[in-house]
């Protein structure tokens, strides 16, 4: 899956804390994600991954490639591993989501 191909799947990783970065929580979602998109039989186009950001804020650096990727239609699918992943707040995820 090192081949990035558009108009395929997408994945967004996030860890908020420290804690969760020295223990490598991301690599555990982006594992997952990525046998999930595998599993499917889908073509990956973009990997996005937020290491130690909190879900509480929207200003993140692959967030914000994201959804500047979405609005140039790179992807056709995201997975994420929870909606917490995404946006702590609900209305959060819904923004972005509208957004994008």
């Amino acid at each position: 899956m090192n081949n990035l191909l558009p108009n395929g799947s997408a994945y967004y990783a996030r860890t908020s804390t420290d804690e969760q970065k020295e223990k490598q929580t991301i690599q555990s979602q982006v594992s997952a994600l990525e046998a999930e998109v595998q599993k499917n039989g889908e073509v990956l186009a973009a990997r996005y991954t937020d290491d130690g950001f909190s879900g509480a804020i929207l200003d993140r650096p692959a967030l914000d490639k994201l959804r500047a990727d979405a609005k140039e239609k790179v992807f056709t699918k995201l997975y994420i591993y929870s909606p917490d992943r995404l946006a702590r707040d609900l209305m959060l995820q819904l923004m972005i989501v509208k957004r994008a």
